[in-house]
């Protein structure tokens, strides 16, 4: 079994969550960013973490994969955002 194709899939799995606590943490470490910085963090962190990872791992870096993964982070916090204002019954 090849267990960096195992452990570099894992790690691809956790990009959007680990995409959206950096933005999160970047917003509250430094308020006065610039609200568009942000979404721009949101779509470059997931190209550099999967290049990275995919670099270590010595597979083949995807873009395509790299977009959905941040589309997933984007998502995830909508998510959280909807059901943070409106609650579960929305």
């Amino acid at each position: 079994m090849d267990w960096t194709l195992l452990g570099s899939q894992a790690i691809l799995a956790l990009v959007p969550v680990v995409t959206m606590v950096v933005v999160w943490g970047v917003r509250l470490l430094i308020p006065k960013i610039p609200r568009v910085a942000l979404p721009m963090l949101a779509m470059g962190l997931p190209f550099l973490l999967t290049f990275v990872t995919n670099y270590i791992g010595g597979h083949e870096f995807s873009p395509l994969i790299a977009a959905l993964l941040g589309a997933a982070a984007t998502w995830l916090r909508e998510l959280i955002s909807t059901i943070q204002q409106h609650g579960t019954n929305a």
